[in-house]
């Protein structure tokens, strides 16, 4: 199987791992001490959501899309971040 996340990127799988991502890393800054955080699967860590392979499948949509017109508070952190790495 040949999997590229730009055909993937920004899909409701995401918004719900990068906002459960964004909560526990707060969580865990909580605590005295140094915190080191590795992630072994990034990929390129920025995709373009208005690039011929994401919109080939439209997943970001119905992920971040979405996470932008949805007024629910658990996702303020998650707009946020997005936020800050987009123009």
């Amino acid at each position: 199987m040949n999997y590229r996340h730009s055909f993937h990127a920004g899909n409701s799988a995401d918004v719900v791992k990068h906002s459960l991502l964004i909560a526990l890393v707060r969580a865990v800054q909580h605590k005295p001490g140094a915190l080191t955080l590795l992630d072994t699967h990034a990929g390129c860590g920025l995709y373009d959501l208005g690039g011929d392979d994401a919109r080939r499948t439209g997943e970001a949509t119905q992920g971040v899309l979405r996470a932008f017109v949805d007024t629910n508070p658990l996702l303020d952190d998650y707009r946020v971040a997005v936020q800050a790495v987009n123009t």
